[in-house]
Parts: C-alpha cells; structure tokens; sequence
C-alpha cells in the first residue's frame, strides 16, 4: 500500500474522523502491508485511507462481523458483538 498517496474511505453519520487519533493511525500502518485484495476489512465508523481491499464497511454500536476477515475492534464497542462470534475470533 502506498501510504503517501492515500485516499479516504468515508462512513456515513458525520462521526469525527478516526484518522486523526494517533493510535488508529498506528494501528492502520502496522496491518495495511498485510491486507490483500480479498480482504473484507470492518473498521469502526470515520474516516479511514481507502485500501485494494474487496470490502471496507463501518460499524457504528453493534457490529456484525459477517464475513470480515480484518476487524479492528474499538474496545468501547466489544459488547456489540455476539459472546457466540467472540469465542470464534478467539479460536482464530
């Protein structure tokens, strides 16, 4: 991924971007060399690079992870996800 021409994959809700938080952006490069495109990433809702991904969708308060295989999880949002789905991330 070339980090120094990116573009924004932009949610819906007006939501603050998640670009701007120092720990997301750290978060972002340390896992996009890794994405590949069949990748189905589920970011929390902001503004994020846009990457050669298959999918990149947003969640907002409960997060279906449907058939992602990049989640970054926002912790204050862990309890949107079924305990059931939390115990197959775990296994992963």
């Amino acid at each position: 991924m070339n980090v120094t021409q990116m573009t924004f994959h932009a949610s819906s809700g007006g939501v603050a971007p998640s670009w701007v938080d120092p720990l997301w952006r750290d978060a972002w490069f340390g896992v996009a060399p890794h994405l590949k495109q069949d990748d189905r990433v589920l970011l929390p809702e902001g503004h994020w690079p846009s990457a050669d991904v298959a999918e990149m969708r947003t969640y907002r308060y409960v997060i279906d992870i449907g058939d992602a295989t990049v989640l970054f999880l926002y912790k204050a949002r862990i309890a949107g996800i079924p305990h059931g789905v939390l115990k197959k991330i775990y296994a992963t």
